[in-house]
C-alpha cells in the first residue's frame, strides 16, 4: 500500500482505523452513510468526495476502496439473505499498522466523531429510510448554499420527490437540530427568522443577532461585547466589537478614510416590525465619538422604506459619524456568502453599502 499518492495514503489509513475501530458494518449503504457521517463530524482525513446520489451521499472512490481492502484482505464481505456484512480484518490490520509504525489509537476527534455516530445509528436512527434522510439533509447542508430549514426542505424535495413525508421531515429536522449535529450558525438563523418582532423578544433577537453578525465577520471583529454599559451605568451600547481585520473593508476602511475610526465597531439592534425612526438612529450616534469609534451598524428586521432609512443614516455624515443598516435579507444573504467561504464576496457587500451612504444622491 505504499505506492500511492500520499494524500490517498492518508485517506486509507485513517479508513482502515476507523474499520478496525468499528469492526463491523452492516452492510455497503451503512458504510457510505457512516463515513459521510464520520466526515461531516470532523474527521479531516476522511476526504472522500460525497455526491448526490438516488439514495442520499454517495462516494465512488469509497466504493472502490471496499474492493481494494477486500483484495488485500484488510476487510472481509459477508453475503447472507441477499444482505452483507463488513467486517474489519483485525489481525491483518494489526500487522500492517505495526510493520509500518503507524497508530491504530483513535484521536480525540475520531473518537468523539465515531461516538457520537453510533449514537445515531443504535439509538435514533434504526431504519435505512431514517438513516438516508438524516445523510441526504446533511449533504444539503454541506453544499452551504441552503441555510433555512425551508430552503433545506425545498431542496430536499427537489432531489427526492415524494419519498419522504413531512412528518419524517420534521422528526429528523428536530432530531438534528436539538443535538446541535446542525451548524450553530444555521441554528441561530433559523432561530433567529422564528422571533417575533416586538419587545417581547427583543432580548433574545439582540443576543442571536450579535452571534450572527460575530461569525459572518469572524475575520475582521474579534472579542464580542453585549451591553456594555456607559456613562456610569446610565446608559449601554447593545454590541462593541473589536476590529481586528488584517484584510477587506474593515482594515481599509480607517487606513483609506483617515477621519474614520474603528478600533471598535458598535452595533445597535432593534427588534422592530416597523421602521426604526429618527430616536433610534440618534440613539446609536449618541454611541459613536472618536475614543470609541465613528462607525456604526443599526440591525433591524425589514426594511419597508429604504430610501428614508439611508437618509437617516446619512444625516450625520456631516458629525463625522458613519452608520450602516443591515435587515434580516441582508443577514440570510451574508450568511451564506460567510458559509461558502467568499470573503471578497462579503467585503463588496458591505463596501455596496458605505457607498450608498457616502454618495448622496
Amino acid at each position: 500500500m505504499h505506492d500511492f499518492s500520499h494524500n490517498l495514503w492518508q485517506k486509507r489509513l485513517e479508513l482502515l482505523k476507523i474499520l478496525y475501530n468499528i469492526e463491523e458494518i452492516k452492510g455497503k449503504f451503512i458504510f457510505q452513510k457512516t463515513i459521510f457521517i464520520l466526515k461531516y463530524f470532523g474527521i479531516k482525513n476522511l476526504n472522500y468526495n460525497f455526491q448526490r446520489h438516488e439514495f442520499g451521499p454517495y462516494s465512488f472512490e469509497l466504493e472502490n476502496e471496499i474492493v481494494f481492502f477486500e483484495k488485500k484482505n484488510f476487510i472481509n464481505i459477508e453475503n447472507y439473505y441477499n444482505k452483507n456484512r463488513i467486517i474489519a480484518n483485525k489481525e491483518k490490520i494489526e500487522n500492517y499498522f505495526n510493520r509500518k509504525g503507524y497508530s491504530l489509537r483513535l484521536n480525540s476527534e475520531e473518537g468523539m466523531a465515531i461516538c457520537k455516530t453510533e449514537d445515531l445509528f443504535n439509538n435514533e436512527l434504526k431504519e435505512l429510510k431514517s438513516i438516508e434522510l438524516t445523510a441526504s439533509m446533511l449533504q444539503l447542508i454541506n453544499e452551504g448554499k441552503y441555510n433555512l430549514k425551508k430552503e433545506i426542505i425545498k431542496e430536499l424535495r427537489k432531489w427526492k420527490p415524494c419519498i419522504f413525508s413531512e412528518k419524517d421531515i420534521e422528526k429528523i429536522w428536530n432530531l438534528l437540530f436539538s443535538k446541535k449535529i446542525i451548524p450553530e450558525i444555521l441554528r441561530n438563523l433559523n432561530l433567529l427568522l422564528e422571533i417575533k418582532p416586538g419587545e417581547k423578544e427583543a432580548h433574545k433577537y439582540h443576543k442571536l443577532i450579535s452571534k450572527i453578525i460575530a461569525y459572518i465577520f469572524r475575520k475582521s471583529f474579534r472579542n464580542m461585547e453585549f451591553e456594555r454599559g456607559i456613562h456610569k451605568g446610565r446608559k449601554y451600547i447593545d454590541t462593541i466589537y473589536t476590529n481586528s481585520a488584517q484584510t477587506g473593508f474593515f482594515k481599509n476602511l480607517p487606513e483609506k478614510n483617515n477621519i474614520i475610526i474603528c478600533n471598535y465597531v458598535i452595533m445597535e439592534a432593534k427588534n422592530y416590525s416597523y421602521d426604526p425612526e429618527n430616536p433610534e438612529f440618534d440613539q446609536l450616534a449618541s454611541r459613536l465619538n472618536k475614543k470609541v469609534g465613528n462607525f456604526g451598524i443599526l440591525v433591524f428586521r425589514k426594511v419597508k422604506n429604504k430610501k428614508i432609512i439611508l437618509e437617516r443614516c446619512q444625516s450625520y455624515l456631516d458629525d463625522d459619524k458613519y452608520i450602516i443598516f443591515l435587515s434580516d435579507d441582508d443577514i440570510i444573504e451574508l450568511v451564506e456568502l460567510s458559509r461558502l467561504g467568499l470573503d471578497a464576496e462579503i467585503n463588496d457587500y458591505i463596501d455596496n453599502k458605505f457607498k450608498s451612504l457616502i454618495f448622496r444622491s
